[in-house]
């Protein structure tokens, strides 16, 4: 039986084929003449700019898989979404966006379900806590 591969390496070969299958459309589509007017109306910061994307978002990615081998999977579903949620507040508070009641009803229900979360995941690790020194007392006992 074949080991799964490496999860880096399934990065590396789907960024790959998104390069590959990308790089047609954007020449097709403009991309060498928009750059450069990017580059003409920002000047040298745009090219720092992408360059920095480039290596913060394959690093970010990275980040992601060793999370999710870290912690189990809807644990880490549970943080990235509380991460999520976090840049949205951000962006209502730094930004000046305007905030409805939808928003606020959303941010509470979010909050709420990674407390609740937080509460069961807490509640499930003390019992098996408990169980694992039952038998250790019931093992010292026998």
């Amino acid at each position: 039986m074949q080991a799964p591969p490496d999860p880096l390496q399934v990065q590396a070969w789907t960024t790959s084929g998104s390069f590959a299958l990308l790089l047609p459309m954007w020449a097709l589509g403009g991309g060498a003449p928009r750059l450069a007017a990017g580059f003409d109306a920002v000047g040298p910061s745009l090219v720092k700019i992408l360059l920095a994307d480039g290596f913060l978002s394959p690093l970010a990615n990275v980040g992601t898989f060793r999370s999710i081998s870290l912690f189990e999977p809807l644990t880490f579903a549970v943080v990235d979404t509380v991460r999520r949620l976090c840049v949205v507040v951000s962006g209502f508070v730094y930004q000046g966006n305007p905030c409805s009641w939808v928003n606020v009803a959303g941010i509470a229900l979010v909050f709420s379900g990674a407390g609740w979360y937080a509460r069961l995941k807490s509640a499930e690790q003390q019992a098996a806590k408990q169980k694992e020194a039952a038998a250790k007392k019931k093992k010292k006992a026998a």
